[in-house]
């Protein structure tokens, strides 16, 4: 598995890299053989270190964690172990419900944007442009799933929004997690 290592406001030392990058593929790995890419991005602000995680185990399936500690490798520890946990659960659940889709079930594909402030902008420091820039821009599969499968999908990729085309009506759908943890289900009515 190959790993990108990318850092903000801060420089990754060579002790750091090399656990980043030995120790993601052999956690990914022990669950998913043949697992794609990794990437890891550290950030620092002010005194807290974030660690963000992101694997590639199989086309479609995405694994996304972070955390913040006062360290920096304790808040990769802190994602590591959230991605083993995330792995360790979808794997379980795959095994149980003998749950492998075909070509046909992965879906539609979608374009994904990250999008984030840029604070180092020279229109930030000038106290203008709150124009946020695109950090990452990629094109993603909408996968056709039943309502269970798309929020066991949403928590694997700890994002708050997943689009899927639903299995039972093939209409597009969404979830998403609401800010008092439980999960929304937007399923559109049939236009007559």
């Amino acid at each position: 598995m190959d790993v990108k290592i990318n850092s903000k406001n801060m420089d990754v030392g060579d002790a750091l890299a090399g656990r980043i990058s030995n120790e993601l593929p052999d956690t990914v790995e022990k669950y998913f053989e043949g697992a794609l890419e990794g990437h890891a991005t550290l950030t620092r602000q002010n005194k807290r270190f974030t660690t963000a995680l992101r694997a590639h185990v199989a086309r479609g399936t995405f694994v996304e964690s972070s955390s913040s500690a006062g360290d920096a490798h304790a808040s990769f520890d802190g994602a590591l172990a959230r991605v083993a946990k995330q792995l360790r659960r979808y794997k379980r659940k795959l095994v149980s419900n003998h749950h492998h889709p075909t070509p046909a079930q992965m879906g539609l594909e979608m374009r994904d944007t990250t999008i984030e402030d840029d604070p180092d902008s020279e229109e930030a420091e000038l106290g203008g442009g709150n124009e946020p820039i695109t950090i990452a821009e990629t094109t993603m599969v909408i996968p056709t799933l039943t309502v269970s499968g798309a929020v066991m999908r949403m928590d694997l990729s700890d994002r708050p929004v997943l689009f899927f085309r639903h299995a039972g009506n093939d209409r597009l759908n969404a979830i998403n997690r609401r800010p008092d943890g439980n999960v929304g289900w937007i399923d559109p009515a049939e236009e007559n």
